[in-house]
Formats: structure tokens, C-alpha cells, sequence
């Protein structure tokens, strides 16, 4: 992720750009499981782009785990931000641009 800004009093975070890297996201019905779901081996959102998240789990910069949610990220321009092995709950997105490699959208069994 690139040009990281989390505001005072919102839970609504900024960036430049994020690079997901073999993401399954899935869209759940009430139950919590998979209804349908969007898989590729690169997805790369431009920006502007806004996004929130309930919780994101990973390991920052591929070493210290870290768990932590939009409400959390202090107030301070964060360049550069890797994330691996990165699972997010309650993740809402809005970017400019949406850019996919061999990606798949469809049923339960996509994911």
C-alpha cells in the first residue's frame, strides 16, 4: 500500500494505490459463508481510493504480526505499507482504478 492517511475521528482511511497479492474475497450471506466470491493472482487498486476495515490480521513487513482496524492506525502519512499473509474482516473499498490478473468471479466454489 502506498500513501497510507487514517484522519482524526473517522474510521474511513486513505491511500495512493494497494497491491493484493493472490486474493480470495469473498461476499457472505447471513450466515457468514460464501455466497460468491472474486479470486485472481493480482488485483491492483489506483487511487484516490478510501477504505475501511474492521480487522486486518498480518505481518508487517513480512515480520511483525499485527493485528489492527481503521479505527486504530494513528493519525500520521505512512508512505509505504507490505502486509503478508494479510486476512481481513469487514473490509468496505472505493478506488479509481481496479486492474486484475488471471482473476474469477463466481460461486462458492471460486474461493
Amino acid at each position: 500500500m502506498t500513501g497510507l492517511y487514517c484522519p482524526v475521528a473517522t474510521d474511513t482511511c486513505r491511500a495512493a494505490s494497494m497491491r493484493l497479492r493472490s486474493p480470495r474475497i469473498r461476499f457472505g450471506g447471513a450466515d457468514g459463508d460464501a455466497v460468491s466470491c472474486l479470486s485472481a493472482r493480482r488485483l491492483t487498486l489506483t487511487g484516490p481510493l478510501r477504505f475501511r476495515v474492521s480487522s486486518v490480521r498480518g505481518r508487517a513487513f513480512g515480520v511483525l504480526p499485527l493485528t489492527v482496524s481503521t479505527r486504530t492506525v494513528p493519525p500520521v502519512p505512512v508512505p509505504y505499507l507490505e502486509f503478508e499473509g494479510a486476512v481481513a474482516h469487514g473490509l468496505w473499498v472505493e478506488a479509481a482504478g481496479v486492474r486484475g490478473r488471471a482473476a474469477a468471479i463466481g460461486g462458492r466454489g471460486v474461493c
